[in-house]
Parts: C-alpha cells; sequence; structure tokens
C-alpha cells in the first residue's frame, strides 16, 4: 500500500492514485464493488497525478514532469518505458516491443504491460495483440475502447463503461 492517496472522477469511472515521498505508484481504476477509501491523504505526487489526469481527459498538453516509484523488474520497467513513448492516438503490438527489447517475447512483454501499475498515465491501452485486436486490460476492454477512441478524437464512439 503507498503512503499516500487520492481519487480522481473520471468521465469512464473513480481512479484510485497512490504515492510515496519518491513519486506515484499505482493508478487503477475503481472496480465494480471495490470498496474505496474515505479517507485519502494527498501529496504533491497525486496532486500531481490529477492535474496530468485532468490534462489527458481535457484533451490537454499533458504535463512533462511526472515522478513514478514504481516496483518491478529490470525487464518489466524496460517495457513501462517503451510503452511510455507511444505516441498519443497510436497503438502498437506486443510483438513490435519485444522486437525493440533484446531477448524478449511477445509473451513476456504482455505479461509486463499487464503489471503496469499506472495504467493510464503509462499508456498499455495503446499495446494490441499481434493480431491486431483487444487484449486484457486492467481497466477493461470497454474503457481500453473508450480511451482509444478518445486519443483518437472519434467522439462519436466512445461507448458507455
Amino acid at each position: 500500500m503507498s503512503d499516500y492517496s487520492d481519487i480522481y472522477h473520471s468521465p469512464i469511472g473513480s481512479i484510485l492514485i497512490g504515492a510515496s515521498d519518491r513519486g506515484i505508484s499505482f493508478v487503477s481504476f475503481v472496480k465494480e464493488g471495490q470498496e474505496i477509501p474515505k479517507d485519502f491523504l494527498p501529496n504533491n505526487h497525486t496532486l500531481s497525478a490529477i492535474e496530468w489526469l485532468d490534462a489527458f481527459f481535457a484533451s490537454q498538453k499533458l504535463p512533462d514532469s511526472i515522478e513514478y516509484d514504481l516496483k518491478g523488474t529490470e525487464f518489466q520497467k524496460s517495457v513501462w518505458e517503451y510503452i511510455n513513448e507511444i505516441p498519443l492516438g497510436k497503438t502498437i503490438t506486443y510483438n513490435d516491443i519485444a522486437k525493440k527489447i533484446p531477448g524478449s517475447h511477445a509473451r513476456a512483454v504482455g505479461t509486463a504491460t499487464g503489471a503496469n501499475p499506472v495504467g493510464i498515465m503509462i499508456p498499455c491501452h495503446r499495446v494490441m495483440g499481434s493480431d491486431g485486436k483487444l487484449h486484457g486490460y486492467a481497466g477493461g476492454i470497454k474503457r481500453k475502447i473508450w480511451l482509444l477512441a478518445f486519443e483518437q478524437g472519434d467522439s462519436l464512439f466512445l461507448p458507455d463503461v
């Protein structure tokens, strides 16, 4: 559990934010039936995540200086760094990422992607299966579809989440 926390109410559901003194440690959609803590203790990192989310959902320029405190293997962190470079509105496959990281395979990239603790901020929703199909997303496939349509400016195709 993180030392600091806050909540963000997005157009597609509430998002829990956790942080340490070093940076943001998790950002995750509240699952149906999940109990939401009543007392939050924000810090400068949770507040920077909220600023980032505000800018994202307003289609504004995203803040550059986000500090993370992510727990993961070196391989996972290398995958997350690569995912973080995927441009807004673009998608890439697990296999494409695997080709860029020496000694990796699409399945390992998929596992690392699924372990991303800050899913919307390090945009794992932009990663697709090699067959071009949508595969798992911690926030749910409907949210993944919504996020991709939103980022591509397709407001007519924003499904109910």
